[in-house]
């Protein structure tokens, strides 16, 4: 049972995509992002703050009440996981000034930018200076995207498919118009009893703009037929 208490409306929330919540299309599957439970945790804490926040790993250890050995890695694993990415911070003299945080709520997508990424393998967070956050929270697109799967659709089958299309389009906002096309081929092919999860992996392998429609015969071979032997069966 989950309870949500009815605060007020001075109270202030933070909106995030289940896909970062759950790790995956399934809330029963191990995550598919590879986050602990402690790195999830911080993750949420970051993007629950504003663009351009300073934070320091000094101030993450007070905020969890951990050593710093520990919050490295904890930061690791959100790089490693798609969700921070630090990039060189210099000042008007062109002088390093530490970096900067780019923090998201949708993996591996993250605003441009021109500075080169600062390495992060040997390069421990220091607590000087403080790292200024740019936190990114794609799910107002790319993210309630992944989860607007119609009804009778496929999860798995509708993520896969558009992490394919937004990939294809260089991680470009998707057209509302190519969206509600899609979505209806996606509803055609469901209620026609097609196997989408086969499907979206031949389309793919073709490189296809489009998932495909019912009578497409290079897709006939996934059509669920034992519904229809069933009724022939029970006619003889």
């Amino acid at each position: 049972m989950i309870y949500r208490s009815a605060l007020s409306q001075n109270n202030h929330y933070t909106k995030l995509p289940n896909l970062l919540l759950r790790g995956g299309v399934s809330a029963s599957a191990l995550r598919d992002d590879g986050l602990t439970p402690e790195a999830l945790g911080v993750l949420v804490y970051l993007l629950s703050h504003i663009d351009e926040w300073q934070v320091s790993q000094a101030q993450l250890c007070l905020v969890f009440g951990c050593g710093k050995t520990k919050m490295q890695s904890i930061t690791q694993c959100l790089e490693a996981s798609g969700y921070v990415k630090k990039t060189a911070c210099r000042d008007n003299k062109g002088q390093y000034g530490g970096y900067d945080w780019l923090v998201t709520d949708t993996r591996h997508v993250f605003p441009d930018s021109t500075e080169a990424d600062f390495p992060s393998a040997g390069n421990p967070i220091t607590d000087n200076p403080p790292q200024r956050i740019t936190i990114t929270k794609e799910e107002h697109w790319k993210g309630a995207l992944f989860n607007a799967c119609p009804n009778g659709v496929s999860e798995k089958a509708w993520q896969k498919w558009w992490e394919y299309k937004v990939s294809a389009n260089a991680n470009r906002k998707v057209a509302k118009a190519t969206i509600t096309r899609q979505t209806h081929d996606f509803e055609l092919m469901s209620k026609a009893k097609f196997d989408m999860d086969g499907v979206v992996d031949y389309a793919i392998s073709r490189g296809w703009h489009r998932v495909g429609q019912p009578d497409w015969q290079g897709l006939q071979c996934f059509k669920d037929t034992s519904r229809e032997d069933d009724l022939l069966g029970a006619v003889k």
